[in-house]
C-alpha cells in the first residue's frame, strides 16, 4: 500500500476500532485509550485483507490480567466487493494485540479505501432491538397467541376453516 493510501487506511482503521469498542460498552473507554496510545509494530496487507499488530506500554489501561477475547461484531461494505469484509480485534492479557480485516469471498481488498459503510453484525442489530419485542405468549386455550388481546383460540380473526 502506498504512503498516500496509508493515511486513508488509518482513518478507516480508527473508525473500525471505534465501532468495535462501541459495541462493547463495558470496555469501550479502555479499548480506545489503548488504541490512542498504541504503537503499530507491523501492518501487513495480504491482498485480501490486513493485519495490524499493536504494542501497548501503559499497564493502566489493561482490561484485566489474563483477559483474552476476540471482538468483532462488525462488517464493512465496499463498492466492488461482493460480500463485504469482516473484522476481529484480538485482545490478549488485557491489551489489544491485533486487528484483522478480511474480505468475505475472493474479491481483493479495496485500495485505496475511499467509499465504505461500516455495519454492525446481524447479532448486534438483534441484540439492540430484542427488548422491543414481546415474548411468546400462551393463551387460555394453550395456543400461541397471535394477538395480545387473544385469550382463547379463535376469539379473534377469522373462524377456523376445516
Amino acid at each position: 500500500m502506498s504512503e498516500r493510501n496509508i493515511a486513508g487506511f488509518e482513518q478507516f482503521e480508527r473508525e473500525v476500532m471505534e465501532m468495535i469498542a462501541k459495541e462493547n460498552p463495558k470496555y469501550e473507554a479502555k479499548i480506545m485509550a489503548q488504541y490512542e496510545k498504541a504503537h503499530v509494530i507491523k501492518r501487513e496487507f495480504t491482498g485480501h485483507g490486513f493485519f495490524t499488530d499493536f504494542d501497548i506500554t501503559d499497564p493502566a489501561d489493561s482490561l484485566g490480567c489474563g483477559y483474552k477475547v476476540q471482538l468483532g461484531d462488525l462488517t464493512a461494505e465496499f463498492p466492488g466487493v461482493k460480500y463485504g469484509a469482516c473484522f476481529v480485534l484480538f485482545i490478549k492479557n488485557g491489551f489489544i494485540e491485533m486487528l484483522e480485516g478480511a474480505v468475505n469471498g475472493d474479491d481483493p481488498w479495496p485500495e485505496p479505501i475511499t467509499q465504505y459503510k461500516l455495519v454492525p453484525s446481524l447479532f448486534t442489530l438483534i441484540k439492540n432491538v430484542i427488548d422491543k419485542y414481546d415474548p411468546i405468549n400462551v393463551g387460555l386455550s394453550g395456543q400461541v397467541k397471535e394477538f395480545r388481546q387473544e385469550d382463547y383460540y379463535c376469539s379473534m380473526g377469522d373462524e377456523p376453516h376445516h
